[in-house]
């Protein structure tokens, strides 16, 4: 179920294996044995419109969202948030030293009272 969204400004010229990338993300949020590692879909999206305060070509960004069902401990959250902002740190280290890049990365719960699948309804 966990969504991991990766939104990269195309100004971020890392060199990004993004299946090493996802493969050690999906780690992060199933390590605490809550999370199904098979449940986690990933994707990254490089974002070539955007425009960040001044507009300075040298303003960058890499947000992560992870989106989890609603009810998982806020410290497994916040420990997940930390983990994968080491892990942005560690791949995107040239975008961080030479570009003014904003880095984040949000937690987000989906109200499991109004989350469905296809496949929930077909096992109903």
């Amino acid at each position: 179920m966990p969504h991991c969204i990766l939104e990269i400004s195309s100004n971020v010229h890392d060199p990004f294996d993004q299946a090493k990338f996802f493969s050690v993300l999906h780690k992060i949020v199933s390590a605490g044995g809550e999370i199904a590692l098979e449940k986690i879909k990933s994707r990254v999206v490089w974002q070539e419109s955007y425009h960040i305060g001044d507009g300075d070509s040298k303003n960058a960004f890499i947000y992560l969202q992870i989106s989890l069902l609603s009810g998982r401990p806020l410290e497994l959250r916040n420990l997940i948030a930390r983990q994968a902002i080491e892990l942005l740190r560690e791949f995107f280290p040239q975008a961080i030293s030479d570009l003014k890049c904003s880095v984040t990365v949000e937690i987000r719960e989906i109200d499991r009272t109004t989350h469905i699948s296809l496949k929930e309804i077909l096992e109903s």
